[in-house]
């Protein structure tokens, strides 16, 4: 990802955090690929390749790591934590694998201290990539069980979301 990206990026990532409905210290933010590469991510969700295997492995892991260190503390604080993903997809790859915000939401309705404070937005400038993901989503075992139901939002990180969510 290019330098002038994370500045986007950036800005976006403050500004999400305004429109949560819950003041949260620590927030995980997952900025997949690079936008603007659309024969990359045109292709990136058909098969669940080694390195997006390995990636979704990593994401896994290291979120309920950083879940299970963070969640006590923000939790005595009064706080919940976040998980954004600015380049959600559609949730699953068209193998039928998972991606990483049906893992995360996977681990999270599985422990119950998570279900109470764990605050998700996932974007995706794919409208057709939303509508998937909220489907696949809306069929997880257990997905009524969290305190937090997922945001879910359309539009392109790098333009329109970028513009106006820079002003907050």
């Amino acid at each position: 990802m290019v330098a002038a990206d994370m500045s986007v990026i950036s800005h976006c990532f403050h500004s999400v955090l305004m429109q949560l409905p819950i003041e949260m210290p620590a927030v995980l933010v997952l900025a997949g690929f690079e936008p603007g590469v659309a024969t990359m991510a045109e292709k990136f969700f058909d098969e669940r390749e080694d390195q997006s295997e390995v990636k979704a492995r990593i994401v896994g892991k290291y979120f309920m790591a950083w879940a299970k260190i963070v969640a006590p503390w923000a939790r005595q604080a009064g706080h919940g934590i976040g998980y954004i993903d600015l380049f959600a997809g559609p949730g699953r790859y068209k193998d039928g694998s998972a991606s990483t915000p049906l893992m995360v939401l996977e681990q999270a309705i599985a422990d119950p201290e998570l279900r109470e404070c764990l605050v998700t937005f996932f974007n995706d400038e794919d409208p057709g990539h939303t509508e998937n993901l909220a489907q696949e989503i809306a069929k997880l075992p257990g997905v009524q069980t969290l305190k937090h139901q997922p945001i879910i939002q359309t539009g392109d990180v790098g333009g329109a979301i970028g513009r106006s969510l820079q002003t907050v």
